[in-house]
């Protein structure tokens, strides 16, 4: 019975082999089939081929014609469809998630100061990274190398995942998804978690890619872990979500985490429309009524009255005419104005001008506007650093008014003879690297800040910098400092420094992480005319954000 079984599954269907005719149609079937079959395997292993040259070379779009001829594709183009990665059920992109005895595919930094090794027992499986902290640093960054998206879908919901674990109580630990186009980030989302014991925790995040072709950066990092403590991570994920249901935004209930949606961080707020060579642009109009605050964020609003989006930078209806480079000035007197300025401005003259204008600059050492001559005036300018520069204004002897600063590592780095006023410091570029401050002076004397707002944080993810104003006497002393009548939300200290600072007639926010007031010594004066901007009440009287 066994033997008649196999002979039958190994007869060719059709007549009994006696017939001649019959056998000849027979093998010419099979002859058609197995033709077909290998054209077919062809057409896959040259369609896989081109694919990942597409993929590698960046370009996408291309339409590839069969070069097989005859088959199932009838000699139609084949088209690639963008070359976009597509949902794939369960399909996790990080190439060693679990670490697994080994933690090949992922590098920890700064490399001096932390120490990544694989360790037993993890969560799951056999094993799991831990991240040994060398040194006590602002931030170690666990992430995958190289990244396990280097390309991403135009529109794809990427979703990321990992469980962690700490040896020190009250690290704060974050998982941060990151689209980069080359060396700019174009979206960045992240989810923050505070580990209050040694239990495993998993956080989650989402992230919509803006578009086709950048990489997805997927990173964990711990803030100011002790020095000899350890992270450990295991069962990390990175998939992309179904389209046709909305991913999640943020982590599990049980990981107590705020998830958040930054905006592409070379985007400004209140752009005007872009410039060409060939024809002036014009500023965005400014609305009649300031924007309302993000719905259901827990950001404290802008108070009525203080400067925002609406009332700060380029005015409405002006035409902007291109002047593309970096700018040196050394004419006294110069003015520049109704200008789209792509690149950085350096002024070394005196009584230069710069009004109603955009200045757009990506500059990793410097400020996007330097000033090293004397009595420099800025007004309604639109300031963006493009994720990278060190601050939007430095260094001295300068006034702004309804100046807009985004995008900048710092706000306006200050040191002396100093007027800052109607401005508006916000969605400050944060790196893992990066100490941002609003305001910050290193040393000096004669500043006044009256009647800015500055806001520390990503309003949109909730984010926080490290200070509004940090005012430390590293260069010098400082000395005739006035904060009068601003708005500040957000930092880990609102308020950080020491000197000869007086604080008057100021509205705090309330999503600053430790408090309002880091002050050093007996110099700074605080009085009872700084509020919440919520309750009226005097900060003094409650302390706490």
């Amino acid at each position: 019975m066994h033997q008649s079984i196999i002979e039958d599954e190994a007869r060719p269907d059709g007549p009994a082999r006696n017939s001649r005719g019959a056998g000849r149609r027979v093998g010419r079937r099979d002859r058609r089939r197995r033709d077909r079959a290998v054209r077919t395997a062809r057409r896959k292993i040259l369609v896989s081929a081109l694919c990942l040259l597409v993929v590698v070379g960046g370009t996408t779009g291309a339409i590839l014609h069969s070069a097989l001829g005859g088959d199932d594709a009838g000699g139609k183009p084949i088209q690639l469809a963008d070359t976009e990665p597509r949902y794939q059920n369960g399909v996790n992109f990080l190439p060693n998630p679990g670490f697994e005895n080994t933690v090949a595919g992922w590098s920890v930094g700064p490399s001096e100061s932390s120490r990544l090794s694989p360790t037993v027992p993890g969560r799951s499986g056999s094993g799991a990274a831990v991240v040994t902290a060398r040194a006590r640093v602002p931030a170690i960054t666990l992430t995958d190398t190289p990244d396990a998206v280097p390309w991403t879908g135009a529109r794809l919901t990427y979703l990321g995942a990992v469980w962690v674990r700490t040896t020190a109580p009250g690290t704060r630990v974050q998982l941060r998804l990151t689209e980069l186009d080359g060396a700019r980030t174009a979206a960045r989302t992240l989810t923050n978690v505070t580990l209050n014991d040694a239990t495993w925790r998993k956080i989650e995040v989402s992230l919509r890619a803006t578009a086709t072709g950048h990489r997805l950066d997927f990173a964990v990092v711990a803030d100011r872990l002790p020095s000899g403590q350890f992270l450990y991570a295991d069962d990390a994920s990175l998939l992309i979500g179904k389209p046709s249901s909305p991913a999640p935004t943020g982590p599990a209930a049980t990981t107590g985490g705020q998830p958040s949606t930054s905006p592409p961080v070379s985007a400004s707020p209140r752009p005007g429309t872009s410039a060409t060579p060939s024809a002036p642009t014009s500023g965005q109009p400014r609305p009649s009524t300031a924007p309302p605050a993000p719905g259901g964020s827990g950001i404290t609003p802008i108070p009525a009255g203080m400067p925002n989006a609406s009332t700060t930078g380029v005015r409405a209806g002006t035409s902007l005419t291109l002047l593309s480079g970096d700018q040196r000035i050394t004419r006294a007197g110069t003015v520049i104005e109704n200008r789209d300025v792509r690149g950085c401005i350096r002024v070394e003259a005196d009584n230069v001008v710069i009004r109603n204008s955009r200045i757009s600059c990506r500059s990793s050492g410097s400020a996007v506007i330097k000033n090293l001559g004397r009595n420099l005036l800025v007004e309604d300018v639109t300031i963006d650093g493009q994720g990278a520069s060190n601050s939007g204004m430095s260094t001295a002897d300068f006034t702004a008014r309804r100046v807009n600063i985004s995008n900048t590592i710092d706000g306006f780095f200050v040191n002396d003879n100093i007027l800052i006023e109607n401005s508006y410091v916000h969605h400050l570029a944060q790196t893992p690297s990066s100490h941002n401050d609003a305001v910050q002076t290193t040393g000096g004397s004669n500043i006044v800040l009256r009647h800015n707002t500055l806001i520390p944080i990503n309003e949109t993810t909730g984010e926080s910098s490290n200070a509004g104003y940090m005012f430390g006497q590293n260069i010098g002393p400082i000395s005739r400092v006035v904060f009068d009548g601003n708005f500040i939300n957000g930092g880990g200290f609102t308020l950080n420094g020491a000197g000869d600072v007086t604080f008057v007639n100021n509205r705090f926010g309330r999503n600053c992480l430790y408090g309002i007031k880091a002050f050093k010594g007996s110099q700074v004066k605080f009085d009872q005319s700084n509020i919440w901007a919520d309750t009226g009440r005097p900060v003094n009287d409650d302390p706490k954000c």
